[in-house]
């Protein structure tokens, strides 16, 4: 599969990649974009979870977690080595509720955080992957978009065998990873269903580790 150079960018996340949008065939929901997580945004991170439901909050960290702690929030937003992290953010613009400061995010809209996906290098080819979308943007296709954008990243660095942990009764996950249309292979692990997803169509692998 070839992969558009704007989504090629965002391999590695490292400081000097830029923070392009990325390209227009990945139809990312009017007012959003899609751009590295950067060191900047702890506390919209932070805020990102506070907003949350209880529920979206337990299916992301598999725990009651009511805020993030600032040293979670610090380590995710870090780019180090082989680590992708891919941010949603909304755009005072382009945002349908631009002129309705705080109505719904409590915060700016500019540049604010709706969503991520984390991937976590493990060992060699293998990653773990996470995701987190607020509740208020799930069911649009956004999740999808992300999930797509930061697989493409992971496997242009060589990560071609992703790992996502579902609690059992998280269906939404389920549907969205099989709507990937990536191969997937089921098994369980400490409790919980573990997916591994074959992302090694969506990129050339070159920097990958044996």
């Amino acid at each position: 599969m070839s992969i558009p150079q704007s989504r090629t960018a965002l391999a590695g996340n490292r400081g000097a990649v830029p923070a392009d949008t990325l390209a227009s065939d990945l139809h990312v929901p009017r007012g959003i974009r899609l751009r590295p997580l950067a060191a900047t945004d702890r506390d919209a991170l932070i805020r990102t979870v506070e907003r949350c439901s209880p529920e979206t909050r337990c299916a992301r960290f598999h725990e009651p977690l009511t805020t993030l702690p600032p040293g979670w929030a610090r380590s995710m937003c870090t780019p180090t080595g082989r680590r992708v992290a891919v941010a949603a953010v909304v755009e005072a613009v382009e945002h349908p509720m631009a002129d309705q400061p705080g109505s719904a995010l409590g915060a700016p809209y500019d540049d604010e955080v709706v969503g991520m996906v984390h991937i976590e290098p493990e060992f060699g080819r293998t990653a773990i992957l996470a995701i987190l979308v607020e509740d208020a943007y799930q069911r649009g296709g956004l999740g999808r978009q992300l999930i797509h954008a930061a697989l493409s990243a992971a496997a242009e660095n060589g990560l071609t065998r992703v790992k996502c942990h579902i609690l059992l009764d998280n269906q939404g996950i389920r549907r969205l990873l099989c709507s990937l249309g990536l191969p997937v292979t089921r098994g369980h692990d400490d409790g919980k269903e573990c997916w591994t997803i074959d992302a090694s169509g969506l990129g050339t692998g070159r920097n990958a580790t044996p």
